[in-house]
């Protein structure tokens, strides 16, 4: 019986950098000169990778934008096909965003 093994997923330079001034970090004496410049860079770094993660899309933002643009392509192609003054974006549902 062969079972997959789940692959690991290598680690970006930047997690590579954060884990070495982490390791270094914890190898120093708090008081020692240059400390406080490394947890600041640490700091920084992580603030660096906080931004660079992004929320997945969900499956219902992705099926209300799917369900949106069906609807204006539908009237848009009425439109173009019959003689129709009417705005499509108003039949558009005004999404919710979520912060």
């Amino acid at each position: 019986m062969n079972i997959p093994f789940k692959k690991t997923k290598e680690p970006t330079d930047l997690e590579k950098l954060i884990k070495r001034l982490t390791d270094a970090i914890e190898n120093m004496d708090p008081t020692e000169q240059g400390y406080e410049t490394m947890v600041d860079q640490l700091v920084k770094l992580k603030k660096i990778q906080a931004e660079e993660t992004r929320k997945p899309l969900s499956s219902d933002a992705l099926l209300a934008a799917g369900v949106n643009l069906a609807g204006i392509l539908i009237i848009v192609g009425f439109e173009h096909s019959h003689a129709l003054t009417s705005k499509a974006i108003g039949f558009v549902f005004k999404s919710k965003t979520s912060s």
